[in-house]
């Protein structure tokens, strides 16, 4: 039997069922295809793949059983064991592991270097958001006296204040647009590093752009509320 990938890359051009191929100087007929199955690196393409019967082509190695159940998997592995058993008793069964444990090591060294990264952007993220928050509230204080004469001449506090918030919004909108693009490009770089996984997934880059407008509206509207409860002529008398 051959896989998808062994019939596309040597029998593109004919009906692999019946085909003969040469393999260790050993003609073989191929009497069934099957779907690919990743083997080494879950990252990597599954390759061209021979399947043969071990009574036909017995190799001086150790051989590999997959027992697939819908119970609890490490509930069988007596039964597993009694059943070969059963077959040669002088067969020992070792390396009991179940898929989900060989993809985790597999993975493994991935899955550390994720965690360190995200470890590292939410810590970014948290330092982009106090810097934000700062710059804004700072901006809006150097405008006390902006504020206090426009409620000294009739302006409503709310206005004021909404005013000030729609600034920071458009500020804080022309720089996601303007880190947006850089944010593709970056994923782009490390798109061969990742598993399962989108490089632009559109719930991380929500989310960012989300917990961004967030400080920003909080960053604004805070301190423009605080400045506008303050009474006009004790701002412009403390300026």
């Amino acid at each position: 039997m051959v896989n998808e990938a062994f019939a596309r890359q040597y029998l593109a051009d004919q009906n692999p069922i019946g085909a003969t191929v040469r393999i260790f100087n050993v003609d073989w007929r191929i009497v069934g295809l099957c779907h690919d199955t990743k083997y080494d690196k879950l990252k990597a393409e599954s390759p061209a793949t021979v399947y043969c019967s071990f009574r036909q082509y017995p190799m001086n190695r150790s051989v590999a059983f997959t027992v697939r159940t819908s119970l609890e998997p490490l509930a069988v592995v007596a039964d597993v064991r009694k059943a070969v058993a059963a077959l040669d008793p002088a067969v020992a069964v070792s390396h009991l592991a179940t898929e989900d444990a060989l993809r985790d090591a597999n993975v493994s060294q991935e899955r550390l270097l994720a965690m360190l990264c995200g470890g590292l952007a939410a810590l970014a993220l948290l330092l982009a958001c106090i810097g934000l928050y700062g710059l804004m509230a700072y901006h809006v204080a150097r405008r006390t006296s902006e504020i206090a004469i426009r409620l000294a001449i009739g302006a409503q506090a709310g206005d004021v204040a909404g005013a000030i918030v729609r600034e920071a919004l458009t500020l804080a909108g022309l720089g996601i647009a303007a880190g947006l693009p850089c944010a593709f490009a970056v994923a782009q770089l490390i798109k061969s590093q990742l598993y399962g996984v989108q490089p632009t997934d559109p719930a991380t880059l929500a989310a960012v752009i989300l917990a961004l407008i967030v400080v920003t509206l909080a960053a604004a509207w805070l301190p423009a509320r605080r400045a506008t409860s303050v009474n006009p002529m004790v701002a412009l008398r403390s300026e």
